[in-house]
């Protein structure tokens, strides 16, 4: 969204210069960041899931605005805050400029939102994570972000007629929209993404909660078990001549995915051994006392493989949610702190048209352009897969 700037008369040739090219390098680099984005999530295979598809919607705005919206941003400042492409092209480049900024904004909301139906609600997410669904979100986002920035092409606008040389191409100031546009794209957006993270923050905190207690009492649990099988020991220990009545009795479970196992051993049993097929359980039964070793052995197993296979999965489920909620969190903070300041000053400019210098003003609005240029950067440092995808698009570009 662009306001009032004045880079070319309120700076020295020195500072000028430094600017344009930061400009340049910032349209560069978003570009590039964005295209690699959408490359990944279509030919690194760990990236093709629908909930990655939301953040090609995110990227396909961020990359609207580096190539649509900011090269006409950057032609504004450079011919000192006046507009030589006419009326129609400044309507289209401001409306342009709502739309992808807002469509951007949406993304964020809509991932929030995915994220909260994975951690809340996961067999019912599971069922509905469809492509179809995913894509009737998007079209929801970018029809929603489209009647928030139309308005301004059919009236609701302070625009004047026509340009004159010296005339500033502005969004509109007029009270009722900038309310309305600023609510749609940026408050309530920015409050339903603060609630639904603090609900994903708070159930993943409670399942790590749950899964540190169920650990605590699986210990427990081995300690107990643990305890009564070495009583039969000591009873053989004192009591040598009456094995026949004081039989040991020992049973190992083991459950492994594609072929379950379960040894049952007992001295008073005759040998027999009982096979079915891989995808049922195998039973064998053997006469004579138990190896130590094998019986440490197969509790090791059982452990693995059955509850402490599961326990492992849990974990790292955990573990994923919670890098992935990270990074979107931090996505969603970075965005407060390069938006924020925009709309604050988007909502006075109506009542104080020159509360703000041209420095001031040309950084806040640069700023929030710059958050579209941060997105890739945070998903290539929090994201391992973003970052394998990316080196993989980098190294085929220099083989080539």
């Amino acid at each position: 969204m662009n306001t009032t700037s004045e880079i070319h008369t309120s700076t020295s040739s020195w500072e000028f210069y430094v600017v344009v090219v930061s400009l340049c390098f910032t349209i560069c680099f978003m570009i590039i960041g964005n295209v690699f984005v959408i490359v990944s999530v279509f030919t690194y295979k760990p990236l093709r899931k629908v909930p990655n598809f939301y953040i090609v919607s995110l990227a396909m705005a961020d990359l609207m605005l580096a190539i649509l919206v900011l090269p006409f941003s950057l032609l504004y400042a450079v011919l000192g805050n006046r507009w030589v492409l006419g009326v129609v092209t400044c309507k289209i480049w401001l409306t342009l400029d709502i739309l992808v900024c807002t469509a951007s904004i949406h993304s964020l909301c809509a991932i929030a939102i995915d994220r909260y139906c994975a951690i809340t609600e996961p067999i019912i997410y599971v069922k509905h994570r469809t492509v179809q669904t995913m894509r009737n979100k998007m079209m929801f986002v970018w029809g929603l972000s489209t009647l928030i920035s139309l308005p301004p092409l059919f009236g609701w606008n302070n625009w004047p007629d026509n340009f004159m040389e010296d005339e500033i191409c502005k969004p509109s100031t007029e009270l009722g929209y900038v309310i309305y546009s600023a609510l749609g794209t940026f408050y309530l957006p920015l409050f339903v993404m603060s609630v639904l993270y603090f609900s994903v923050y708070k159930a993943l905190y409670k399942r790590g909660r749950l899964y540190q207690f169920d650990r605590s009492e699986s210990g427990r649990h081995s300690i107990r078990l643990s305890g009564v099988s070495s009583a039969p020991k000591m009873k053989r220990e004192s009591a040598n001549s009456h094995k026949s009545r004081n039989s040991r009795k020992s049973m190992a479970l083991s459950t492994i995915f594609g072929s379950n196992t379960i040894d049952i051993e007992k001295n008073s049993c005759h040998e027999a051994q009982v096979h079915k097929s891989s995808s049922t359980k195998n039973y064998r039964f053997s006469q004579g006392k138990t190896d130590p070793r094998t019986k440490s052995r197969t509790n090791s197993d059982s452990d693995d493989n059955g509850t402490g296979g599961i326990q492992l999965r849990r974990k790292m489920s955990l573990s994923r949610e919670m890098r992935a909620s990270k990074t979107l969190g931090i996505v969603m903070g970075v965005f407060v702190i390069c938006w924020l300041p925009f709309f604050i000053m988007y909502l006075i400019v109506p009542f104080c048209d020159n509360c703000f210098n041209a420095r001031v003003e040309q950084l806040i609005i640069w700023l929030g352009y710059i958050n579209s240029a941060v997105n890739p950067v945070i998903y290539t440092s929090f994201n391992l897969d973003f970052r394998r995808a990316f080196a993989q698009l980098v190294k085929c570009k220099i083989c080539k």
